[in-house]
């Protein structure tokens, strides 16, 4: 009939309701039902999507977190140490440090410590900042040991004329014995000669029998003493040397503490006669200066003579305290002008004046025997 339509189900179709139905209302039906379905499908993708686009969302910024941290570096650190003993070893993550520096990364977290002698200092964690870091390390001291100390003999061999000295004690000069010591110890030995400066060497005491050898090359030579003689005339005057006094024998003395190549001064004083100071070049080890004082008043004469005096049977001659010698004396060069010589002989005294000029010599005889 028009407006009519049989529909039989297939197999593997959806069926449902069999039989006739209104073509116009079929239709219409179908079409609603068609919307309904493309509205779902719609909603689907739009649901989809979001999570989709989500997701990328989510790995784009974890994508973008991870680069920021891989961009940022970190600084350079270094650590340096104050270890005692200084000879101790240090270790850093149980491995040994060279040259006293450990080179790491800002934000290294290490394990310090120190080792000597089979003890070690508490194990210490550092968290290295950027640039400089410093620790201290302090190996305990080994209280056993110290308890049951051993003590040595050493001998410390130097030339003859080298003094040795330890600490405060003065040891002697060449081969010489330092008792008492402590196996372990580090001894710091000091050689020198007579007025010469110093030379160190430090060794470790050890069980067996020890000698320290300390070569003659390495100590320096002492400075030359200059001992020179000095004469004051008259006998009986005061001397002083750098402003202070030298002990005089019969107007004679030697100058002590002085070295060839230095300067002195000396100078020689006595009531009646006038302070007379001179200034001693010493540049040889050996000299001699004689100093005569003058009277207010006293003009001596330029330059000197010479004199010849002996005696009947013999005697001693004496210029102002100093001995010329024993008669007969001959052409002895004295300081020209009017001079007064003392002749003695057993008890026996006399005295002559004379006058001697310039580049001249007197002759005298004189008789002991009246």
């Amino acid at each position: 009939a028009p407006g009519t339509s049989t529909v039989n189900a297939r197999p593997g179709m959806m069926t449902g309701h069999t039989g006739t139905y209104t073509g116009m209302a079929q239709a219409q039906g179908g079409s609603k039902a068609g919307l309904v379905a493309v509205v779902g499908i719609l909603l689907l993708l739009a649901a989809g999507g979001g999570y989709f686009l989500s997701q990328k969302g989510g790995d784009a910024g974890a994508t973008a977190a991870a680069g920021g941290e891989a961009t940022k570096q970190k600084a350079a650190a270094q650590l340096s140490f104050a270890v005692t003993p200084s000879s101790a070893t240090i270790f850093v993550n149980n491995q040994p440090v060279r040259g006293g520096n450990y080179s790491g990364l800002e934000g290294d977290k290490v394990v310090v410590q120190a080792r000597f002698e089979g003890r070690e200092s508490p194990a210490q964690t550092v968290t290295l900042g950027a640039g400089s870091n410093a620790i201290a390390l302090t190996v305990p001291v080994d209280e056993k040991k110290e308890d049951n100390a051993e003590a040595v003999s050493i001998t410390i061999e130097a030339p003859e004329d080298v003094n040795v000295r330890v600490g405060e004690k003065e040891l002697g000069k060449g081969r010489v014995t330092l008792p008492n010591v402590v196996v372990g110890d580090e001894i710091l030995a000091v050689a020198y000669r007579d007025n010469g400066e110093p030379f160190e060497k430090s060794f470790l005491v050890r069980r067996n029998e020890q000698v320290v050898v300390i070569p003659g090359s390495k100590v320096p030579k002492g400075k030359e003493a200059a001992p020179w003689e000095i004469t004051v005339n008259p006998a009986d005057a005061k001397v002083t040397v750098n402003g202070k006094p030298l002990t005089l024998l019969n107007g004679k003395g030697q100058l002590s503490g002085v070295f060839v190549g230095e300067t002195v001064k000396v100078s020689a004083s006595r009531a009646g006669f006038l302070t007379a100071t001179r200034t001693l070049r010493l540049e040889k080890a050996v000299g001699q200066k004689t100093i005569t004082l003058s009277k207010p008043g006293q003009t001596a004469a330029a330059g000197t003579g010479f004199v010849t005096i002996n005696a009947k049977p013999w005697a001693d001659v004496f210029l102002r305290g100093k001995k010329l010698g024993t008669t007969p004396i001959r052409k002895v060069k004295v300081p020209a002008g009017k001079q007064t010589f003392t002749l003695k002989q057993l008890g026996k005294k006399k005295r002559v004046t004379v006058t001697i000029k310039k580049g001249e010599t007197v002759s005298r005889l004189v008789d002991m025997t009246q």
